[in-house]
Formats: structure tokens, C-alpha cells, sequence
């Protein structure tokens, strides 16, 4: 993933639902819920991102050092991305395999977790009509 930052990449990230991903025994209202909400955020940043929330994602320094996130649960991986998308930064995506978890067990609050994504899609809408910081 690193050899694919060039002069025309900031960040990679990786996704099971670009068109060459796979999703395999993954809960049914996982698929659900990340689909929705990534819907949704490339809906709103007019984007050609697939997954707004993977885990697995490399970045340019200088993204890191302009970029940051308010969020200190699950959502600052998203808040990241979408901040940078905002700054005009650009994005390769590059298709992945999701898989259910084999050994322990999620520390994910779900509803904690749906609102804080509810929050943030509000504050892209804010930020996008009235130029208030996002």
C-alpha cells in the first residue's frame, strides 16, 4: 500500500465494497449498517469512496499533520478520511476481503458508535451550507 502514495495519492485505503471486494459471513446488519453510512458519507462528499470506515489505511504525513479528529471511539478512523476528502486531499481505494471475526470479541458500542456517524453526517451538512468548521 505504501508504493501506491505518489504525487497524485495522499491516502490509501482498502474496501469490501469496491466492485472487486468480497464480504464473506458477515453479519447481515453489519453489512447493512456500514453500507448505509457509506452511502450516505459518499453521497454527501459527492466521492468515489466505497468504505468511509475501513481500518486498514496508509497516509502522507502532511495528511496527518493538517487532519484532525475530534472523535476518540471508532469513529475517528471515518472522520479522518472524510475530513482529508474535504481538504481536497485524494484518496486510491483498493479492493479487500471482510471477513467475521475469528478470535474475541468486538469492543464496538453499536448505537454509541450509529450516533456519533449520525453526528458527524450532520456536521458535513453544516459545513457544506454554511462553512461552519467541521
Amino acid at each position: 500500500m505504501l508504493q501506491l502514495l505518489d504525487e497524485h495519492t495522499d491516502i490509501v485505503t482498502v474496501s469490501p465494497y469496491h466492485p472487486l471486494g468480497k464480504v464473506n459471513n458477515v453479519p447481515a446488519y453489519r453489512i447493512l449498517l456500514s453500507k448505509s453510512a457509506s452511502l450516505i458519507y459518499k453521497y454527501l462528499l459527492s466521492s468515489g469512496i466505497y468504505t468511509h470506515s475501513a481500518m486498514v489505511r496508509v497516509y502522507k504525513r502532511k495528511v496527518l499533520q493538517n487532519v484532525h479528529s475530534q472523535a476518540n471511539n471508532f469513529l475517528y478512523v471515518s472522520e479522518i478520511l472524510i475530513k482529508a476528502v474535504l481538504k481536497g486531499y485524494t484518496v486510491k481505494e483498493l479492493p479487500a476481503s471482510l471477513q467475521v471475526r475469528q478470535y474475541g470479541v468486538s469492543k464496538i458500542k453499536l448505537l454509541s458508535t450509529i450516533k456519533s456517524h449520525l453526528n458527524l453526517m450532520g456536521r458535513i451538512v453544516i459545513y457544506k451550507t454554511v462553512g461552519r468548521e467541521l
